[in-house]
């Protein structure tokens, strides 16, 4: 498996925080919080056939993945952000598994780094 977070961003975010893991740590676990919180508006926005709020869930995830280094999952999340706003909110269930899926992965992976780890 690929590593979820680009290095080069990453080492920008830990810079932002003066190499504050602990800070940085609560800002993961922030990360995680609300992104959890995002998917689910997703899916709630994606069954009620709600393109707006979905595409408004789909944009904040972006935003704070792409900022924490999480390129792959801004990426799928753009993909749903742009069909939403597209109205093309048809089979979309499997795309949001699949950030559901990659954020999970980012999840733990920034936790990690944010520990000190690899």
């Amino acid at each position: 498996m690929t590593d979820p977070i680009d290095e080069a961003a990453f080492a920008q975010t830990l810079d932002l925080v003066g190499g504050d893991r602990e800070f940085l740590a609560e800002l993961v676990e922030t990360y995680g919080t609300d992104g959890q919180a995002r998917i689910a508006d997703m899916r709630s926005a994606l069954a009620a056939g709600a393109a707006p709020e979905l595409q408004r869930a789909a944009h904040t995830l972006k935003g704070s993945s792409a900022t924490l280094g999480a390129s792959h999952l801004a990426e799928l999340c753009r993909s749903v952000e742009y069909a939403a706003r597209d109205g093309d909110i048809g089979g979309l269930a499997e795309r949001i598994d699949d950030i559901a899926t990659e954020f999970d992965a980012v999840v733990a992976a920034l936790t990690s780094r944010a520990r000190g780890g690899g």
